[in-house]
Parts: C-alpha cells; structure tokens; sequence
C-alpha cells in the first residue's frame, strides 16, 4: 500500500497545473444506473438545490475535496452541471483540492480547508493510507452536517478489468481491489455516506467501447480529455434529486421560528444541541444591536470557535508552506500571523524562521527541527508539519528572498451583531453566532428588543458527537516505584491507607497478574509508550543529560492518540531523554562537583532560552509540564520544550527542608536557586487539575499520561501527610500519591467527563530497597505477597497495581487474574478506538479489550521479564521460569529471607516456579519439570530471536 500510494503521489505531482480542455465528443456511459443509488445519502443537499425558486433561492455550499485528480477538469463540468439543473439555487462551490498531497497529509490541511467551510456537499476523492481517510471522513461527520459522496478509484493504466471483488477473498495484500470492494463500502456504510462506484462504471464503459484504461488517461493515473468526460458523466449521475425525499429540515440541520413573544425582558433563550448557531433575519424592521452568549458566555471564550486559515502557497500555488498549525497553551485572538525563513539550506531540510502576529508582535524564532511554542503560547509548530522541503523538490525552485508565510486567525463567531432587515427577500440573509464549538448540549441566549428583525435560529447538529464510546478520554496514572502490597485493597496487612485508589479499584477490573515490561524506570515507561518490549531495543535508565530513547520513526502511544484526533498532555516524570546537546553551548565541558568526585556541566554549559528538542513533544504529546526527572538535573520546571526559569545554581540539597527518608538520590546539575522538591507532587497535581476541567470545552477527546514523581526517592511526603500511615515516612509519601490521584479523579466527576474516560493506574516497577527495612522496622512489605524489589526479576520487580476503568465497559469490582502487562495499553486502546496498528508498531502490544469486555479469560499467553541484558524470565500460564541462577539483581537480603522463611539458594542453573500454590517463589521446582524448562526456554529464545510477538502477527 505504502508503495502504491508513493507512485500515485508522484504521478499527481507530475499533474500539478495540466488540466486539459476538453473539446471533442465522446460516447457517453451505458450503465450510469449502477452509480445513481449513491444519492440515497445526499437528498438533503440535492433537495435543497432542487426545491429553490426564483422567489426562494436555497443557499447550498459545495465542495470538492483531494489531489490532483479532483482537480482536473471533470469537477468543473460537474459544478457547471449542477448550475444549469439548479438555475435558482444559490450555489456557493468551491473546489480546494491540492495535486499531490495524500490521504496522510490532507487530514492536517482538512483543518484549515475542509471542516471550517462547512458544506452541505462533499465530493471526496483521494489516494493514500486507508487509516487517514476515515480519519478525515470521520472527522467530517463529528465537525459539520454535510452530504459526502465518496469515489472510489478508476482503473489505471496497468489496473486489470477481471480484478477480484468478493470480499470474502481479498486482503490489504491485494490493494485496489481491497480498497475499492472492501474498505470503501464498508466505510460508507459505517458513515452512512455516498459511495459513487465509478470504478465499475470504467469497467463496462472500457468493455463496450472496446478501449484500454490507457486509452482514458494521459499518463499512468490522470485522466486525458476522454477521461474527463467520462468521470464528469459518472459524477453527474451520482447527484440525481429524487423527487418526493425532501429532507431540508432532518434532525441535523432545524430552523427554529422566532416571533416576538418568544422574547422575555430583553433576552431570548434557547437549547439546543450541535457544534453551530446561525440567526436569519427578518425581511423588514429596523436594525438592532444583538448580544450573543451561549452557556452564559461570550462565544469568543470558547476556544475552538477560531480557526486557522491555509498558509499561503509556496511560488504562488496552492501547496500549502505549512500543512498545519496548531493552538499553542494560550489562547488565540483574530490575527494575521507572518513567518519569514531567514536562512535555510538548498533542500530546506534545514531553517531558520522567525514568526510575528499582527497583535501578538514579535512571537519568537525556531527552526525546521524543533517544535515551536511561540513566546505568547499561541501557535506551537510541529516539525513534521513543514511542507517546504517537498515543495522544493517538486517545484525546483527556491522561495523568492523576501518570501512571507501568512495565515490568519479567524473568528467563526460574533458576540455582538447588528441585526438588519434583509434587503433580498429571495435570500435568507444569516449571520453565523458560532460555529465549532463541542458538538453537545448548550443554551443560547439573545439580548435584544423584542423587535429585532430576527425570524429563525438556525441548529448545526452534526450526526456523530466527540465523545462516544469509541472515543473516550483516557487518564493514564503511572506512580514510581510503587509496590503490589502498597495498595492496601490488595494487601490486608497492609499498613498505608489508598483510600482513593480503593474506591478506584473497587470502581474498576482490577488485574491482580498485572505486570511492567521491566524492574526499573526508563524501559517500562518506553515499553508502555510503544508496545514494544524495552529489552528489544535497550535494558539500562537515561542518566542525567542522557539523549531520547525513542527512534523518531516508531510510533508512540500519544502519536497514536494524536492521530486519532486526541489531546495530548504528559504531566510528571518523564524519563525517557531529551535532546540537551542542542542547548549545550560549543566548548561546554563538566566540572567536578564540591566535595564529590562527581562531575556535571554547570548551569551556564547551556543555552536556557533555547527550545529542547527530543522530548514529549518530539513524540506525540502536544504539551507537556514537570521537572523531567526528580533527583536528575537540571533541577527547575520545563514547560512543552522550555525551561520557565533558567537553572542559576548547582544543586544544593542543603538549602532544602530535610529528608524524611533514606537519602536525597540527587545527581549533581544545575538546579533553580529556588526550586523545592517537596513542591514537585503539589505542583504537577495542580497542573493536571487545571488540564482535565480546560478539556470540558474541548471538541477532542483528552489523553493524559500523568506519571507521578511517587513514592521514588527522594522520600519526602509534606508535612500534611506526616503520621498518616503506619509504614514511615514511605507510607506517608504513598498516601499523599493516593491523595493526588483523589484530586485528578474528583477533577474527572466535577467536570463532568467520568463517565466518558478511560482511567489507568499502574506503577513502572516494584519497590526500592528501603522496603527492606520498612519491613523490619514497621512490618509492611511493599511487595506482599512477592518476592523481589526494584530490579529483580522476580515477581516484586514487576508484578504491580494495574487498575482499568471504563464506565459502561468494565464491571465494577471485577478481579482479573488474567496475565496482563503495561506493554498492552497500545494495543488495547488502539481496539478501543478502531486503530489499525501498522505492521511496524505495538509488535508486542496484546488487546485486552476481549478481557475487559468480559468476552474472554486469556488474551495473553506468555509474558518475557527482564531488567538487565544477562537474566530473562518467562511466564507462561502459572509457570514462571527464571533462566538465570537467581532472579535478585543484587544480593540478597538475609534477614529478610529468614523472617519469611526462605530457605538458602540450590544453586540450580535456573529456577522454575508454579505460582499457583508458590506465589512467594520459595519453592525452585526445576529439577522435577525439565521438559518444562526445556519447553519455556525454547519459547522465551523464539519470542527474543522474533521481531514481535502480538497476535495480530500471528499466521
């Protein structure tokens, strides 16, 4: 498919400004019957059209939507068409679309070129991955009210007439005929959509006329003057209004009359449900002033009631600078944004540009290889969204000097209006209130003279909502170094209260066999961002400065949830690497630190007014705020990819109130003359409070990766959680993470969006050593009822809390015990949302939707753990193999193993347990099984030697 789509990319660039005209006659298609069925979807539209009069002309918006081959000549010949069968409709047709520019790049311009024209009649045609074409159709049903009559392909030169068309027969494999019998139809069904079968139209047309699909193009895809002819036929007849289904007024679209009783004391109000709000006014009456508010605020409040224009051309075509540009954490205001390139190389693969508002200024500088939040926080500029080099290749030109990108800011609201009589009586004059707003429930409230020249408000409703259950915001809640038994409804004995995490579990499928990919920080959260297992691509944690483990080509979760149409935030720790050599100054070099024969660059070895590339917002998340690391430099708070106040200080543990617990863990770096580590969990919890009520107005499901700092080292629980547990200064630092959980969770409720979220709590591996003496000291094993910590690969390093809520789906106290991992969220959100996963993601990623569902007991039948590259384990059913000598990472812990009466190592070459009546591992059973060894052995060396090892990969 990849292959396909880059040929007919190619092509279509090749077509770039070749229309031909057309002069000469052509005979026209027999079996035109077969495409007229596809109007069944479009009455709405067409009867609009058909229904207007001289004294009542209907305005109808059309457009036409794709690459090249929507751009050829066939699309005017069909919008002339409509003109003349239409005579007194009021037609507004526009056709935006852009030669050479795929499915994959067209759902990022669709936001600035589709969705804010709101039409009544989309004409779609496009190549590319099927993914993005439903995206974009699905986006259309969730963002207007239009008719969309889908094409499906012509043949081309080398396509076969006697291709296969049973589904039952065809894969992806078999691309065209997959595309155009399977994927399309079932598409239009599921959208109930139009779905013009032009392809068999060419088929019996090519048949009678005793012609070749060469015959009709002018090169290997684009349509010659015979071809045009042929399509603008196909088209015409697709668009046929039946008489007798008018359906103006269908639960999308209501006009509600309005007459002067229906005003009280100055105000009219009314509810509504949709995402737009037009006014039409009256034919006669003088003009009034109109204030405007809807849910009792100024529709310039909401945010998503702005849009941003296309960029402008590169040379003067329609090929867009900028494939899109998003909202930054600020809000935006109307303005006409500039971007001038102050350097760059040949390609353009590398540049320099500048970015200045009409209001907002000066706004900042960036370049092509780095995300760009501008100064203001109003705009943010991905990378991968700039068109220029590809541009620049296509056209072999470079852009003049003095070159300016421009778009703007526009309103698609008014919060006042001057309401005036019509002066054309055979128009409905209109003014829009507000367009883009979530598509739910709202009021809208009118503060006026009860004879103001208004006749009718005019309900937007779009047939698919945002929040559905195919798409649900998710709440991932991820604590550090947080044990099985710290969780006290999974450990009677416990002696910390999770109150909140409780009530959580009991509201949740709790999954007592719930596992990270790893013992330690770094791999699980890199497994869980990717569905991959870590020890595929590394073993160790990111050290102080360290670079991104991520290679920019692999697919994360966040890009997933991105694509899918998400908002995207990581709170907390992050842990995973950033690219800090870019901020790094030439010749900057480390310092030994005072008293400590440690080395670290000081705070000036960097350039803090620098953006920080390689980090979350490289890899899926629109924002991000936390310290990256507690105890890792630099010591200060990093917003999106910028420090908010540059590092002044070394690190200083001295000026710090004193640890409670164990020892402080800090590397030595550059830290805030002011920072405060025991502000850390307040502050992240605060932010993440204010992101989860900001999402209410969102049009976008939200997915927030909150990873909490938590009960990792440095152990310092505030003074409000002193003596709140039984386990020590630990106990309380857990209590104050459950209590920060309480606070995003009641954030959830008070919002109103719990009923509509996913929420996911798990931890990236077992406790730390101090468990230990926690245990001694207070008797509260943090790992109960396993043994091993942080780092082993026995069942406490990674045998940890894993709660999934999802109101409606999952029942409510359920205990899974399931084999589950951290390495299967990719998967089971991607089920959750119909998102196909590519062939090079999530390789070891298994749905646990099935399982959540209550459809099955086992999705999962084998699990690899490891930490470090030399020791494996494998679970496969109750068994658990460690292939190593031992499962402990270091030595193990005497006192502790006699207290709970372990006995002394047999010192075996492996160990084998069945943990269904030796969950503790006490028991080494090896010697009694060894065809069993043998057989987990040969399954843990088949599943590292493969490159995946989900189902879907299965034969």
């Amino acid at each position: 498919m990849k292959k396909t789509a880059f040929l007919l990319l190619m092509l279509a660039v090749s077509f770039v400004g070749k229309n031909p005209a057309q002069s000469q006659e052509f005979p026209n298609p027999t079996n035109l019957q077969t495409v007229r069925g596809a109007a069944s979807t479009l009455q709405r539209s067409l009867s609009l059209m058909a229904e207007s009069t001289a004294e009542k002309r209907n305005h109808v918006k059309v457009l036409f939507y794709g690459q090249s081959i929507t751009e050829q000549d066939w699309s005017h010949a069909v919008a002339d068409d409509l003109r003349k069968r239409f005579p007194h409709a009021d037609l507004e047709i526009e056709n935006r679309a852009i030669g050479g520019h795929s499915s994959q790049i067209l759902s990022k311009t669709a936001e600035a070129d589709l969705y804010p024209f709101y039409p009544d009649l989309l004409v779609f045609h496009v190549y590319g991955d099927h993914r993005d074409y439903e995206a974009i159709i699905r986006r259309v049903r969730e963002q207007t009210t239009a008719d969309i009559l889908l094409q499906n392909d012509h043949f081309q030169r080398n396509g076969k007439l006697d291709e296969e068309k049973d589904p039952a027969n065809l894969t992806p494999a078999n691309w065209a005929p997959w595309f155009n019998h399977v994927f399309l139809p079932g598409l239009a069904e599921k959208y109930d959509v139009g779905l013009l079968d032009q392809r068999s139209v060419w088929k019996t047309y090519l048949e009678d006329n005793q012609l070749t699909p060469r015959d009709l193009l002018r090169d290997g895809v684009h349509l010659n003057e015979h071809g045009n002819h042929l399509m603008a036929e196909i088209v015409n007849s697709g668009l046929q209004y039946t008489p007798g289904t008018t359906v103006v007024e269908d639960d999308r679209v209501t006009t509600i009359p309005i007459n002067s009783n229906d005003w009280t004391g100055g105000q009219l109000t009314i509810p509504f449900e949709g995402n737009r709000v037009d006014v039409i006014t009256a034919n006669q009456g003088e003009p009034r002033e109109v204030q405007v508010l809807v849910d009792n605020r100024n529709p310039s409040d909401f945010p998503n009631a702005y849009c941003m224009t296309k960029t402008s051309g590169y040379l003067g075509t329609n090929w867009p600078c900028l494939l899109q540009i998003q909202r930054g954490p600020s809000p935006v205001i109307p303005e006409t944004w500039s971007i001038r390139i102050t350097e760059a190389s040949d390609d353009y693969n590398q540049f320099r540009f500048t970015v200045t508002g009409s209001v907002s200024g000066d706004d900042g500088e960036g370049t092509a290889t780095e995300t760009f939040v501008s100064n203001s926080g109003r705009l943010k500029i991905e990378p991968r969204d700039w068109n220029l080099a590809y541009c620049r290749k296509v056209f072999e030109k470079p852009l003049t000097v003095d070159a300016v990108i421009q778009f703007d800011v526009v309103p698609q609201f008014n919060d006042h209006f001057i309401a005036k009589a019509n002066p054309d009586p055979t128009r409905e004059s209109t003014v829009r209130l507000i367009q883009g707003i979530s598509n739910g429930q709202h009021t809208l409230t009118l503060i006026a003279d009860s004879d103001t020249p208004i006749t009718a408000v005019r309900v937007y409703r779009p047939p698919f909502a945002r929040q559905t259950k195919s798409t649900p915001n998710v709440l991932v809640l991820y604590a550090d170094d947080m044990g099985f038994g710290d969780l006290s409804i999974q450990n009677p004995a416990s002696k910390i209260p999770t109150p909140n995490l409780d009530d959580l579990a009991r509201q949740s499928m709790r999954f007592s066999n719930g596992h990270s990919s790893s013992g330690i920080c770094t791999p699980s959260r890199y497994a869980l961002l990717t569905g991959r297992y870590h020890w595929r691509d590394f073993h160790e944690i990111v050290g102080p400065f360290g670079k991104s483990v991520f290679d920019d080509k692999r697919l994360t979760l966040p890009e997933m949830m991105t694509a899918y149409g998400y908002t995207t935030a990581a709170i907390g720790k992050w842990h995973l690497g950033w690219d800090w050599d870019a901020i790094k100054k030439p010749n900057a070099k480390p310092i030994t630190v005072s008293g400590s024969k440690q080395k670290s660059y000081p705070p000036e070895a960097f350039d803090w007014d620098k953006a920080i590339p390689g980090g979350p917002l490289a890899h899926g998340f629109h924002s991000y705020f936390g310290d990256t690391v507690i105890n890792f430099p630099p010591y200060c708070w990093i917003q999106n990819d910028r420090v908010i106040k540059a590092p002044d200080a070394m690190l200083d543990t001295s000026k710090w109130r004193p640890i409670k617990e164990g020892s402080w863990e800090c590397r030595p770096g550059p830290m805030a003359s002011d920072w405060d580590p025991y502000q850390c969990l307040p502050t992240i919890t605060h932010r993440g409070v204010e992101f989860i009520h900001a999402q209410k107005d969102n049009d976008k499901p939200f997915f927030l990766y909150f990873a909490f700092p938590s009960p990792h080292a440095p152990i310092i629980p505030n003074d409000a959680f002193d003596g709140q547990s039984e386990a020590g200064p630990y106990g309380d630092f857990v209590v104050e993470t459950d209590n920060a959980c309480g606070q995003l969770l009641d954030a959830l409720r008070e919002s109103g969006q719990a009923d509509d979220t996913i929420v996911i709590f798990s931890a990236d591996n077992g406790p730390e050593n101090y468990a230990y003496v926690r245990d001694a000291t207070y008797d509260h094993w943090s790992a109960e009822p396993f043994r091993g910590l942080k780092r082993d690969i026995y069942e406490g390093g990674h045998h940890v809390p894993f709660l999934i809520r999802w109101p409606g789906v999952t029942k409510p106290g359920t205990v899974s015990d399931s084999l589950a991992s951290q390495i299967d969220i990719m998967a089971t959100l991607a089920d959750a949302i119909d998102y196909a996963l590519p062939e090079d993601a999530a390789e070891d990623s298994h749905s646990l939707l099935p399982i959540i569902r209550g459809d099955s007991n086992l999705v999962r039948t084998a699990h690899v753990h490891n930490t470090y590259k030399n020791a494996y384990a494998i679970r496969e059913e109750n068994w658990l193999l460690i292939d190593s000598k031992t499962g402990y990472h270091r030595k193990p812990n005497q006192k502790w193993e006699t207290k709970h009466l372990y006995n002394a190592d047999d010192d075996q070459a492996v160990e084998l347990y069945d943990l269904s009546i030796d969950i503790g591992q006490r028991h080494n059973v090896a010697s009694h099984h060894p065809d069993r060894v043998r057989s987990m052995q040969a399954r843990l060396k088949s599943i590292r030697s493969a490159k995946h090892s989900a189902p879907r990969f299965d034969p």
